[in-house]
């Protein structure tokens, strides 16, 4: 994820107004309560959005695996994860309709996966 995420958080804690704190201080808010009151609810939509990013990530990125520990994913495939394989498929085996397949059927994961983070982790207004 990288700087990437840590943008995404910096500008959503940025639009938290300074009022808001101000109340919380005059309330006698301590760190804690700052953080699990006022600024977690209201980053839930960065978080929800890095989630999803990083799982999208995580299961199409291969480039790292192949350099590191080739297109087999190491010794019995320990690291492989599915962009890998389809990478794998479509170049060492020369079945670029299954690679297709897979992409297809990888997607539908991501998608489903998707939804059920849209659903456990819905912003409330």
């Amino acid at each position: 994820m990288g700087a990437f995420g840590v943008l995404v958080y910096l500008a959503g804690l940025q639009n938290i107004g300074t009022e808001v704190y101000e109340a919380a201080d005059l309330d006698g808010a301590g760190w804690f309560r700052k953080f699990w009151s006022i600024e977690l609810p209201l980053i839930l939509t960065q978080v929800r959005m890095n989630l999803i990013v990083v799982c999208i990530g995580t299961l199409q990125d291969f480039s790292t695996i192949l350099i590191l520990f080739g297109e087999n994913g190491g010794p019995g495939g320990v690291v492989s994860v599915p962009g890998l394989y389809m990478y794998r498929v479509a170049f060492a085996e020369q079945k670029a309709g299954l690679a297709c397949a897979a992409g297809v059927v990888l997607f539908m994961i991501i998608y489903l996966l998707t939804l059920a983070n849209n659903r456990m982790l819905k912003a409330r207004h």
